[in-house]
């Protein structure tokens, strides 16, 4: 008899739980695949972009004459780049400085985000391992301070940053410059591909005077060279 409701028992719970654990199983499946497919479209996505951004970046400080246009490709550099070829705007005033600012703020928010990943993480094991609460503390309260300067620089770098997209665009598409910029702050992709098609159109408004361009360029006349700061 026990042996019986013993099978019957088992039997019903096969029957009930079973087809439950299977869809978990099956649910579970599909959103790790979602989250793969979506993280592999993503970094398409963005290297496709970083792509059409360097291309356009590109033919633009070769119109201007930037002595390497190639800084448009690489990492940092093209943030100088993109400030001194905003620079390079006529607005009947002197130049910003737009290079060295965003040169300066991209390697302190870089620096800053590695400081505070790697406090995050000390801080984790300290406390896991319980290893000296006051070292601890003192940790996460650089980690706080560490946020906050990040926090800070990056709102400073991002308004640094529009405000030479805006100048570029003045530069090579002056009708369109305010559209464009406010397509470029809404929508991240817009800018790549909006910098890869006015790429193409020739510079307007650019400073007369060679000095004025700032540290690092060529035109037809002049040699503009930034290792020559």
């Amino acid at each position: 008899m026990n042996f019986l409701l013993t099978s019957i028992t088992q039997e019903g719970y096969n029957n009930i739980f079973d087809p439950v654990e299977g869809y978990f199983a099956t649910l579970f499946l599909f959103l790790v695949s979602a989250m793969i497919f979506a993280y592999i479209v993503a970094f398409c996505v963005a290297v496709a972009a970083y792509i059409l951004q360097s291309i356009g970046l590109m033919r633009m400080l070769k119109k201007v004459g930037y002595a390497r246009p190639w800084h448009a490709w690489v990492p940092i550099l093209n943030q100088k780049a993109i400030g001194e070829l905003a620079d390079m705007y006529d607005n009947g005033g002197a130049p910003s400085g737009f290079g060295k600012k965003l040169f300066r703020e991209m390697i302190a928010v870089i620096v800053l985000s590695f400081a505070a990943a790697l406090l995050s993480v000390l801080v984790s094991v300290f406390m896991a391992f319980g290893i000296s609460n006051g070292i601890a503390g003192a940790l996460l309260s650089l980690l706080s301070v560490a946020d906050i300067a990040l926090s800070v620089i990056t709102i400073v770098y991002m308004v640094h940053f529009y405000m030479a997209l805006w100048r570029i665009y003045k530069i090579f598409s002056p009708e369109n410059a305010a559209t464009f910029l406010v397509l470029s702050i809404f929508i991240g992709l817009a800018q790549s591909i909006i910098i890869f098609i006015i790429g193409n159109k020739e510079p307007q408004n650019l400073r007369k005077d060679p000095t004025d361009f700032g540290p690092s360029s060529e035109s037809a006349n002049y040699t503009y060279d930034p290792g020559n700061e």
